[in-house]
């Protein structure tokens, strides 16, 4: 391990090896204590989030919000998986969990647009609200700044002068 914060949360290799359970010693690609405990609170974490949302969904009683909880579903099996790649330090025998864990957070970001997509329409949102232009080029509804909506741009034909430009 690197000495990282002054090697804090690193295990020296004399005191590592001399636990007995410990039957080798570790590679130096190795994930350090701090590091782990990273790993497995994140984990953590998104399954407490999810018991939060689900629970959301119950008091609000917005079913839709159940959804968001399923669309987290693939990224903690991630989560999981990255979990998993390391703890057999990263072993070449395991390539395919990397390809997993990618697969899993894509699916799961979609999961993820598509839930929020059905709580925002379930909430009044519409798609036509995408779009913060007019829907023509002399409404002027538009964006609102300051309560002042903005106005189309009006281009004014060049005017030809006599001024000349200091040389």
């Amino acid at each position: 391990h690197s000495p990282f914060l002054l090697g804090i949360g690193d295990l020296s290799a004399s005191l590592t090896e001399s636990l007995p359970w410990v039957t080798h010693s570790e590679p130096t690609n190795a994930l350090s204590i701090p590091t782990w405990a990273i790993h497995f609170s994140s984990v953590f974490e998104f399954l407490f989030a999810m018991d939060i949302i689900w629970n959301y969904a119950k008091t609000t009683g917005n079913e839709k919000w159940k959804g968001l909880t399923w669309g987290m579903l693939p990224l903690h099996a991630s989560g999981i998986a990255a979990c998993t790649y390391h703890f057999f330090y990263n072993t070449s025998s395991l390539q395919s969990l990397v390809t997993t864990q990618a697969g899993l957070t894509c699916l799961g970001n979609i999961t993820l647009a598509i839930a929020a997509y059905r709580i925002a329409l379930s909430n009044g949102w519409s798609l036509s609200e995408l779009n913060p232009l007019p829907a023509s080029s002399t409404s002027p509804k538009g964006i609102i700044v300051d309560q002042a909506a903005s106005l189309p741009f009006e281009v004014a034909p060049a005017k030809d002068s006599d001024t000349a430009l200091a040389v």
